[in-house]
């Protein structure tokens, strides 16, 4: 309970909060619930998130423009996954079926479309939804234009930084691209920023700026995971370092040298940027 000062006919008009919160997947956390009276601002990493009855020109001594009639009562807000996680250049939740089944995805940063290819279907996820690319490699993928947005990927190239975060569980287990950022200049099939999970016997590839040397593209560990059940990966690239996350421990990380090509084409989810090096399996 917050008190309104010593002097009930002269109250504090505002009354300021600030506290640090640790959320390990920033993007699944969009519900906000909160109590005011009467008015309320609400600020995430330093952005103008959320007012209700408080004009954007208040000031600490400014008082609300509107009243609740239930200031003891939690209400709830929805607000954008992207507010809590700074820098992030696309999302995709495949929590649609009817996108899906129509041949579009879209994602929620900035409506950047994926076209889904083949006999790519909607289904149960780990997280709600998810895109099922069939039990054996049959050419359903995702493809999703770099030049869109002015071209979106560009941040990554400018900062030569990266990171990728997915679920996956697999039908089948095949040598196959879980997803492939191409690069007219990325040698190796435009291999710009690709994972193998797996290739061949179980290995986890992370491919940077081509393929395949170990000192300047490519850091690859061997894994006893069931791939059949379900899998959180996150591949990382800043700078020099990267890292391969696995559930939320770090798996492997090296240096790679070569920096991001910035002649972004395309990404394929579920198989490399041209549609082949299929996923037998679901990701979300």
């Amino acid at each position: 309970i917050v008190s309104f000062g010593p002097d009930s006919n002269s109250k504090h008009p505002t009354t300021y909060f600030r506290t640090t919160v640790n959320i390990p997947d920033p993007s699944l956390f969009f519900n906000l619930r909160v109590k005011y009276d009467d008015g309320i601002a609400i600020y995430i990493n330093g952005v103008d998130n959320l007012r209700q009855n408080l004009s954007t020109s208040a000031t600490f001594n400014s008082y609300a423009n509107g009243t609740v009639s239930d200031e003891a009562d939690w209400k709830d807000f929805t607000l954008p996954r992207t507010e809590l996680v700074p820098g992030l250049i696309g999302y995709w939740p495949f929590d649609s079926s009817s996108q899906i089944e129509s041949g579009t995805v879209f994602d929620l940063v900035a409506g950047i479309k994926g076209e889904v290819m083949g006999g790519t279907t909607a289904t149960q996820g780990h997280l709600d939804g998810a895109v099922d690319f069939g039990k054996a490699p049959a050419f359903n993928w995702i493809s999703v234009a770099a030049g869109q947005k002015g071209g979106w990927l560009k941040p990554a190239s400018d900062a030569n930084a990266l990171t990728v975060s997915l679920w996956q569980k697999l039908h089948t287990r095949v040598s196959s691209s879980t997803f492939w950022f191409g690069a007219e200049s990325a040698p190796s099939g435009q291999r710009n920023f690709q994972a193998h999970i797996p290739w061949g016997g179980g290995d986890i590839f992370f491919d940077t700026g081509g393929c395949c040397g170990g000192g300047d593209t490519r850091i690859n560990k061997g894994s006893d995971i069931d791939y059949a059940e379900w899998h959180h990966f996150v591949f990382l690239k800043n700078g020099d370092h990267k890292e391969i996350w696995i559930d939320g421990e770090l798996f492997h990380e090296g240096e790679n040298t070569t920096p991001l090509f910035d002649d972004w084409t395309a990404l394929g989810i579920g198989s490399n940027n041209a549609g082949g090096s299929n996923v037998a399996g679901i990701v979300d």
